[in-house]
């Protein structure tokens, strides 16, 4: 068994596969994906400085590629968990969202004005 295998359970992740020196929590990675997918240009340094500041240690720019590494398997595990419920939910068919779409929201009139906010 892996060391993230067992620290994922614990909502953990480390940012090496087999040696453990720094965890990030999932919460936190979580945090750092809905910040970065508002403002793009909240980058993976900024997120390291505030968490160095928050912690009250020097930031150390090795703590970069480590943030990054976790990150980049945290998205991996989101997208496998997103491809995962897609298909329990049978969403993954190619014509799923033609079949399920709102016909009202579809149909246009003739000389039809458009929408004020569309």
């Amino acid at each position: 068994m892996y060391p993230n295998e067992t620290l994922i359970y614990s909502e953990y992740l480390g940012c090496l596969p087999l040696y453990l020196n720094i965890t990030i929590s999932l919460c936190t990675l979580a945090a750092y994906w809905q910040a970065h997918q508002t403002c793009p240009q909240f980058s993976i340094q900024v997120q390291c400085k505030m968490l160095c500041h928050l912690h009250d240690m020097p930031y150390c720019p090795y703590l970069h590629s480590q943030f990054s590494a976790a990150y980049d398997t945290f998205l991996e595990i989101v997208y496998h968990v997103d491809v995962l419920l897609k298909q329990a939910l049978k969403h993954n068919t190619q014509n799923w969202q033609l079949l399920n779409v709102c016909p009202p929201c579809t149909y246009k009139l003739v000389d039809e004005p458009p929408l004020q906010f569309t």
